[in-house]
């Protein structure tokens, strides 16, 4: 939003921030947090051995949206 540029130290290449940017810029704070909790949940899931890495990013990717809970 502020358009200040991301230190170099990070590693991220402009054009990476650029699409990430015009990704999420109509996302608001409720569907992010919903975005964040799902990844998290899956994340869980991958590191506790119930699903396999490859099954829960498909998860992931074709689920619906969810509504924010709070």
């Amino acid at each position: 939003d502020k358009r200040r540029p991301v230190s170099e130290k990070h590693g991220i290449h402009p054009f990476v921030i650029k699409k990430a940017v015009a990704l999420v810029r109509d996302l608001n704070s409720g569907q992010l947090q919903v975005a964040l909790q799902s990844f998290f949940e899956e994340d869980l899931k991958v590191k506790t051995g119930s699903v396999k890495p490859k099954d829960s990013l498909f998860s992931l990717l074709l689920s619906e949206p969810r509504e924010a809970r709070f």
